[in-house]
């Protein structure tokens, strides 16, 4: 008996460190994508629970339902905090995608996103990818990884994080993610808009013009040679991008780590 109580201990404490690791692939670029079937999801969230196991010191398992339910939904929204840091970057260069698409005449154009199977704008998703190519060449899969397992060394399993500090960090982080896909489109999106002006410049000293059927293939024409001018800036800007967000997840470890010292 002692031995089935032992086993079973051990289940219900690798069951609630499996759900803040199923944050990381519910959310996490990569990590959720569609594209990896659901079972290999569960036994590679599964394999990472197990590597953390050791670094949980003895708790006290809540006796009711309701707490340990409580407690899973605590331990999934860490996980899912951890992976919203790093996938608001990739949800502002979808943005920034439709503001150049929206400059360059491609407003109305999408394609499908192998990663999670929506309608996204054609250069959003070009931009996508490319910066999975950084994120994956930065070993920022890895970084992930290493960020679930050491957040069981900050913070510990059942520390409350729902407060007012939460909320203000995924505050920071969206109004992050607008101002990175300002950052991302601004050259691309600056250049079109002075071509636009000389154009309606164009247009009423050249009445005679037909500067709709002119306009069109130079939007798109400058607006691929500026993406394909900016493309190491674009690089520059998301290493910076993946760098300070990591840092954000270690500030997020470190405040909260410091309220339960």
């Amino acid at each position: 008996m002692d031995v089935l109580a032992l086993y079973s201990r051990h289940f219900e404490i690798l069951l609630i460190i499996w759900m803040r690791v199923s944050g990381l692939f519910l959310l996490a670029p990569i990590f959720s994508s569609r594209n990896i079937p659901g079972l290999v999801k569960i036994g590679l969230s599964g394999i990472i629970a197990l590597i953390a196991l050791p670094l949980i010191p003895a708790i006290e398992l809540p006796r009711s339902i309701l707490e340990y339910s409580l407690l899973m939904i605590t331990e999934l929204l860490i996980g899912l905090t951890i992976a919203l840091l790093i996938q608001v970057i990739f949800a502002a260069i979808h943005l920034a995608g439709q503001l150049i698409d929206m400059q360059m005449g491609f407003f109305i154009v999408n394609v499908v996103d192998p990663e999670h199977g929506t309608q996204v704008p054609l250069i959003g998703n070009f931009k996508f990818l490319l910066a999975l190519v950084v994120f994956l060449s930065l070993d920022g899969h890895h970084l992930l990884i290493k960020a679930i397992v050491n957040s069981f060394i900050f913070l510990p399993v059942g520390i409350n994080i729902v407060n007012q500090d939460l909320v203000a960090l995924l505050i920071d982080a969206f109004k992050g993610m607008f101002v990175t896909a300002l950052q991302i489109s601004a050259p691309t999106v600056g250049v079109l808009f002075i071509v636009t002006i000389a154009l309606g410049i164009i247009a009423k000293t050249v009445p005679q013009m037909n500067v709709f059927m002119v306009g069109i293939p130079v939007n798109i024409g400058i607006g691929f040679i500026m993406l394909f001018v900016s493309l190491p800036l674009y690089v520059y800007i998301l290493a910076s991008l993946f760098a300070r967000n990591y840092f954000k997840i270690d500030q997020f470890f470190s405040y909260f780590a410091t309220r339960v010292l």
